[in-house]
């Protein structure tokens, strides 16, 4: 056995060395749950183990055991420690086989190997948890955190948000310019004009070569929109006017067909009683029945054609009315939609017109430092509803919380540094 105690020797003169203290400021740090130490121990290769503070405050080291280490020293840890080790052994595997070691005191490191996390919430542009070490600042933490960001809730780079913005608010400017024209179109054939009204459009944020190709597109819609309409009621009117003179002829033709028939039958009469004197003969008598009976069928062919062209006479006539009140519906119900249309692009254009405002006035804070100093707060883990005021040269504790809210200049300040108008222009109204 005389390996071992070598190993203890040559142990002991190591253990004396890492048993200075080597930072009071170290030793002083109370654990809580959350920190993870490390156990090693000099002269026995392998022998480092780590545990982490549960919630209860407890940690697990097989040569130790378990024990309650929260709000305690190091040193304090260290003392309970010898205690569980006095008169143990550890037994560890070397070339020459099982090699037992009698564990000293004096030969226990034991060390914070991580600490709890700080957190970092407000306006940074990555909150959340950051790991902590010694001599941790609140500015480290914040560059860390990716510095100071009022967009922290968008994905956008502020520039390239307000060149999309600014190109939303001009898409729903022509939106609305395209569905004011439509409107403009729609009343004019609704009240019986000609062409449309354009007024209302020359003060429109809108290219004005657009506007004129709006208003000339609408006009010439409205022009072979009314073409088709009398086109329509003058074929209706021609196939009116076809059969009205067809019925006039026919009923000229049914007169005389019937006075054919009453001629046939006064002849059929007069006939049937010379007959009956016999003074004519069968043959007389049969054609003049024939006759009769010609006559009648003719009357009756010429009647119903008649009654066919009176019905065709009438649904022109209803179809010609139908025109102009089939016409107006239609209007009415695009009229509708684009009262919606124009309602919708006045709506976007509110909340773009904010969002640009609010963008600018970002920008110009992230590219001018127009946010002022920056108001830091931070809350001791051991008493979070307390915060205290803090600067970015600050030293952190593990588990600190720190808060950090930027306050934007006043909106007209922001916006004559972005070169925005201080007012979007005001928006048309519907007719």
């Amino acid at each position: 056995m005389a390996r071992p105690a070598v190993a203890l020797m040559e142990a002991g003169i190591f253990a004396a060395f890492l048993a200075m203290p080597a930072c009071s400021e170290a030793d002083e740090y109370r654990l809580q749950p959350s920190d993870v130490i490390e156990l090693s121990v000099a002269g026995i290769e392998g022998l480092r183990q780590r545990a982490a503070v549960d919630v209860d405050g407890n940690i697990v080291l097989p040569i130790a055991g378990e024990m309650n280490v929260e709000g305690r020293t190091l040193a304090e840890v260290r003392n309970e420690f010898n205690k569980h080790l006095t008169s143990k052994s550890y037994d560890a595997q070397t070339s020459d086989g099982l090699t037992a070691y009698f564990i000293d005191p004096d030969q226990v490191t034991i060390v914070v190997a991580e600490y709890r996390p700080v957190y970092i919430t407000g306006d940074v542009a990555r909150p959340g948890e950051q790991p902590f070490r010694p001599g941790l600042t609140v500015r480290q933490a914040i560059a860390v955190a990716g510095g100071y960001d009022l967009l922290r809730f968008s994905a956008d780079n502020p520039f390239l948000q307000s060149a999309t913005l600014r190109a939303d608010y001009d898409t729903l400017w022509i939106q609305f310019a395209e569905a004011q024209s439509t409107l403009a179109r729609l009343v004019a054939e609704l009240t019986g004009k000609e062409a449309p009204d354009g007024v209302g459009f020359s003060d429109l944020p809108v290219d004005e070569e657009l506007l004129t190709d709006l208003a000339r597109s609408e006009a010439e819609q409205m022009k072979i929109r009314l073409a088709e309409i009398d086109n329509e009621k003058s074929y209706l009117q021609r196939l009116i006017t076809q059969n009205q003179n067809r019925f006039e002829l026919l009923s000229q033709e049914q007169t005389q067909v019937k006075d054919d028939r009453d001629a046939d039958e006064r002849d059929l009469q007069r006939i049937r009683g010379l007959f009956e004197k016999g003074i004519t003969t069968a043959d007389r008598m049969t054609a003049a029945r024939q006759a009769l009976f010609n006559s009648s069928v003719r009357f009756l062919s010429t009647t119903a054609e008649l009654g066919e062209i009176s019905d065709s006479l009438e649904g022109f006539r209803r179809q010609l009315e139908k025109v102009d009140a089939d016409r107006r519906l239609e209007l009415l119900g695009q009229l509708k939609e684009e009262k919606v249309a124009l309602a919708k692009a006045i709506s976007g254009l509110g909340a773009v017109s904010e969002k640009l405002l609010y963008v600018g006035s970002t920008r110009s804070t992230v590219d001018e430092g127009l946010a002022g100093v920056p108001r830091i707060l931070v809350f001791d883990s051991r008493d979070v509803g307390k915060g205290r005021i803090a600067d970015e040269s600050e030293l952190l504790s593990p588990g600190d919380l720190i808060k950090v809210t930027l306050e934007l200049p006043p909106i007209g300040q922001a916006l004559s540094s972005t070169g925005l108008p201080d007012e979007i222009p005001p928006t048309a109204r519907a007719p």
